[in-house]
């Protein structure tokens, strides 16, 4: 899709196995990243999208750490 699309903003919120793939891809393509959690499931993928971050140091990577549910 981010080959058709070129939005400012992509929100990550697919299959856990994922998401660290995905935001590197926004990252990579310097889109902003809303993720849910978690962003990566091992320190690999963790390590990799650290990485892809520090390259494009202007593009926003955030979680979303807000609660679901509140009573």
């Amino acid at each position: 899709m981010l080959e058709r699309a070129t939005p400012e903003i992509v929100v990550v919120s697919g299959p856990f196995e994922d998401h660290a793939r995905m935001c590197i891809d926004a990252i990579e393509r310097g889109m902003h990243v809303l993720t849910e959690k978690p962003a990566a499931l091992t320190f690999e993928d963790l390590d990799a999208l650290r990485a892809a971050h520090a390259k494009h140091p202007r593009v926003h990577l955030a979680g979303m750490m807000f609660s679901r549910y509140t009573r």
